[in-house]
């Protein structure tokens, strides 16, 4: 995984039965460094996906969501601890809830990475995330609805070199 890294589309995120019937082939084939994966797709689908992609993709287990937890019936912490068990690349906390990525980084310890959406648009100021134990923050909404894209990510730069620093 070197080079620059690519991060796959909402539309491209995995789908179990798009694996089992073929159409994911795009996956391991370089077309992409990293994948997130939604864990409550459940153990059998995760561990064929982590087969499917054979360690040619960094995997992402999401955690939560940034908004309400909806229908997911497993605690964020489960699938921390599943990301561990499969040893995942890391996973996603949201940065929109700050005790969740504190409890992850207490599960995962610094043994994984943890990238934090909901930055910006979402609510969660920037650089909060990182603050909180997050290693990447995604910001996307912000950056490209914004109608100075080069002004406002020189400005993202600034606050996170700001909080690592």
């Amino acid at each position: 995984m070197g080079g620059v890294r690519s991060w796959p589309d909402p539309t491209a995120q995995s789908s179990s039965d798009g694996l089992r019937k073929g159409k994911a082939p795009e996956l391991s084939r370089g077309s992409r460094d990293y994948l997130s994966i939604h864990g409550f797709i459940g153990y059998k689908n995760l561990l064929n996906i982590k087969k499917y992609c054979q360690n040619k993709i960094g995997l992402f287990m999401v955690t939560e969501f940034t908004s309400d937890r909806g229908m997911i019936l497993l605690p964020y912490e489960d699938f921390a601890r599943i990301a561990l068990e499969l040893e995942f690349f890391g996973v996603q906390a949201p940065a929109t809830k700050p005790e969740v990525i504190k409890r992850v980084r207490d599960i995962v310890g610094k043994s994984m990475i943890i990238i934090s959406c909901g930055i910006g648009v979402q609510g969660a100021p920037l650089g909060s995330a990182i603050e909180v134990g997050s290693d990447f923050e995604v910001i996307g909404r912000t950056i490209y609805k914004s109608k100075s894209p080069r002004v406002i990510t020189k400005k993202i730069a600034k606050v996170i070199r700001g909080v690592i620093e």
